[in-house]
């Protein structure tokens, strides 16, 4: 398509070169040849810029086939970026999830081993208010032999009282 521009602009430059000797030569040849030669030289000069004219229109088309082309490699680009961005997002995701994964693992035996120390702690409770509820049983059982170790000494003193009241008495 250059070479189309170039070899154009030549021609044109060529045809020119010869409308210009042409019109040197009007002056000094018969009117009826450089008429012709005129005409000629119109109709080569005319037929020369629909070439230009032919040569910038594929140009610019070309032109623009580039620019699309720049646009579509520089629109891929940005895609290939965009799909490297989302798969480097992707694996820092799956590692996130992965710490995330471990994390709850963890928690998972911490909170196990917790429950575990509380139903031991709750098993030593129970034992221990076991052995709680043991000694107050005792104490009570104590209390109440004591109270009946007083009354029995209270009557048994009190009966031998009576006893001796009633044998004075008589």
């Amino acid at each position: 398509m250059l070479k189309q521009l170039k070899e154009a602009r030549t021609q044109h430059k060529h045809a020119r070169s010869q409308l210009q000797k042409a019109l040197q030569l009007k002056g000094t040849g018969p009117s009826g040849s450089s008429n012709e030669i005129l005409q000629k030289f119109s109709v080569q000069v005319a037929d020369l810029q629909r070439q230009l004219e032919a040569a910038n229109q594929e140009n610019e088309k070309s032109r623009k086939q580039n620019l699309d082309t720049e646009k579509a490699a520089k629109a891929q680009d940005e895609l290939q970026q965009m799909e490297q961005k989302m798969l480097q997002l992707e694996i820092e995701t799956s590692r996130e999830r992965a710490e995330l994964a471990r994390e709850r693992e963890q928690l998972e035996r911490v909170k196990d081993e917790l429950e575990q120390k509380l139903n031991s702690n709750r098993e030593l409770g129970d034992a221990d208010s076991r052995i709680q509820a043991m000694r107050e049983h005792l104490r009570d059982i104590h209390e109440q032999e004591k109270t009946e170790r007083d009354e029995r000494k209270q009557q048994s003193l009190s009966g031998r009282i009576s006893r001796l009241l009633s044998r004075v008495g008589s």
